[in-house]
């Protein structure tokens, strides 16, 4: 039965006593880049001066983000080699640009320290004489902010991604609030509450009423009939307050439909591999040209209309696993039949083709060996509620003081880094996370001078280790794309060895509910180098599959592989 209600909501954020706020200066090494020597963005300014000992000097400009004139001219350089710095000044034209003028040597090392804010991390530059440099940097100040309101398990927005529900206390704790402005929306049921914000320590106050009948929320659990009027099927999964979830079609295909029906389309890998979301998998189609006429599985799912797709592999098991709860309520049961998922899978035959998975959803046996033209019964799935609500973020909201002791398993965010745990000291404090993204198609290297020869990256449990020898490397970022990527990240990031990666391989299922990028269907790098080399003399690298039947191999080191980081924490 449904009854009105009086709702009114009240936002207020306020930063407590206990609330933590955490400052640092970043210095962003990978902006560094030689400019005209007597330019500064269409100014001309003094020639460049020498030191003490009449050494040729450099000029370097840094453009400071969140950073105000008086913070910057507060800021000390402090010197890390033996280098003199000659002059230390705000440009006149532009407030937020400081000009250092400094000895001009190779390996030259410095940071800054505020008073206010504390140290920046430490940069290493070359430095040529005559030259001058830009540079950026930044001011990361963040909050944690605390959403109120007067309604329980209503979803907070922050900039449009969902960070969770007010609890029983009404409060939701959100961490890491970049100083400035933000969109802050507070949502119940159809009535919601929104207004942009400005983070800062001056400013923490903010509120917002809303005064408006609204229906009640109906609720769901698995196998319940759902039917809003647009879409028609049965829930298959649903979320913890019964609010939002996932239908099954009442139908099924009348006839058994191909994959893919177009010869070239077989052949082809198209990152279709999402093993838990079959709408991603379903963009990854509709993004190929004619795609409705080439896929026709996906097109029976698109012609139910918007919303609908071809479910993932693991979609289709949980169907298989309700479908006692589900048939009494669909139009056509769930009998036993080859139903095909919208999950790829990375392999292909010896005439090219390539397959995708399959579950009988009678049985619940699931296999990757069936090749996309080949035909199988087609059942569509459709997201209910709001879709914007990832399991990555429900995951977060679970986890949002991200603190020790942590698990194999846990969502990590501290101290600047994202990742999912996947190894860990007994009292959870120290262990090691995975990136929460990973790479396009890398190679290991991309040299044929370093293809040709070990570099002591032996290590097959410490990658950090094998990092370590290529970062001796003169040059080392132009000529190791996977490494490069990894240490892109951050501090601390380095690209796994072979056993590391096996550690992630082993527990990937229970990761994939954090990730971004899945782990799954994929070969992946590690650090590890292996003693082979192939007639060309290219050396080799080991590789570890991440389809469901875990290898490792070796693979010449310019070959394209997938990446992801991993670091220490």
């Amino acid at each position: 039965m449904k009854k009105i209600l009086a709702i009114l909501l009240t936002i207020f954020l306020c930063t407590t006593t206990t609330a933590q706020i955490t400052n640092s200066i970043v210095i962003d090494r990978s902006s560094f880049r030689a400019v005209q020597t007597d330019e500064l963005t269409g100014v001309n300014i003094d020639p460049i001066g020498l030191d003490h000992s009449r050494q040729a000097c450099a000029r370097i400009k840094i453009k400071f983000d969140r950073m105000n004139k008086a913070q910057i001219d507060a800021l000390e350089v402090k010197m890390r080699s033996n280098t003199d710095l000659i002059k230390q000044k705000v440009a006149d034209y532009y407030d937020n640009v400081l000009i250092l003028e400094m000895t001009a040597k190779p390996n030259t090392r410095f940071y800054f320290y505020s008073p206010e804010f504390g140290e920046s991390n430490e940069v290493t530059l070359n430095l040529e004489g005559n030259r001058e440099y830009e540079m950026l940097a930044s001011l990361n100040q963040a909050f944690s902010i605390v959403v109120e309101s007067n309604v329980v398990n209503a979803d907070v927005y922050l900039d449009g991604v969902f960070k969770g529900q007010t609890g029983d206390s009404m409060k939701c704790t959100i961490s890491d609030v970049m100083i400035g402005g933000h969109s802050l929306k507070v949502v119940y049921g159809k009535v919601s509450g929104e207004k942009n914000i400005d983070v800062n320590k001056n400013s923490i106050f903010f509120t917002q009423n809303i005064d408006q009948n609204v229906t009640e929320v109906n609720t769901y659990k698995v196998g319940d009939y759902y039917n809003d009027g647009v879409k028609e099927g049965v829930v298959f999964e649903v979320s913890a307050d019964g609010r939002r979830g996932k239908i099954v079609s009442m139908k099924q295909s009348t006839v058994r439909l191909q994959w893919s029906s177009n010869i070239k389309e077989q052949k082809r890998l198209i990152a279709a591999n999402r093993s838990t979301d079959g709408a991603v998998n379903m963009a990854k189609v509709m993004a190929r040209p004619d795609w409705q006429s080439k896929y026709p599985a996906f097109k029976w799912c698109a012609d139910l209309g918007e919303g609908w797709y071809l479910p993932s592999k693991e979609e289709l098991r949980t169907i298989y696993k309700y479908k006692d709860k589900l048939n009494p309520n669909l139009t056509d049961e769930l009998s036993d039949g080859l139903f095909w998922s919208s999950t790829e899978y990375n392999y292909k035959y010896l005439d090219g083709k390539s397959c995708a998975w399959y579950v009988l959803v009678g049985s619940g046996i699931t296999s990757c060996s069936t090749q996309k033209f080949k035909t199988g019964y087609v059942r569509a799935v459709s997201a209910f509620g709001d879709s914007s609500k990832s399991k990555l973020d429900e995951t977060i909201v679970s986890n949002h003081t991200t603190s020790a002791p942590y698990k194999v398993g846990d969502y990590y965010n501290e101290n600047g880094k994202q990742g999912v745990v996947f190894e860990v000291s007994a009292d959870g404090c120290h262990g090691k996370i995975v990136s929460i993204m990973q790479s396009g198609i890398l190679q290991w290297s991309s040299d044929g001078k370093e293809s040709r020869r070990l570099i002591g990256a032996y290590s097959t449990i410490d990658g950090a280790y094998n990092m370590a020898q290529v970062k001796a490397i003169s040059g080392w970022r132009g000529k190791y794309p996977a490494i490069k990527w990894c240490a892109d990240l951050g501090e601390g990031w380095y690209l796994p060895s072979k056993e590391e990666l096996r550690t992630i391989y082993n527990n990937k299922n229970e990761f994939n509910l954090h990730l971004t990028d899945e782990l799954s269907g994929y070969f992946y790098w590690s650090s590890t180098e292996c003693n082979h080399q192939y007639l060309d003399g290219v050396y080799c690298a080991w590789l570890v599959d991440f389809m469901d039947n875990f290898g490792t191999h070796g693979e010449t080191k310019s070959y394209y592989r997938h990446v992801r980081a991993v670091s220490a924490f």
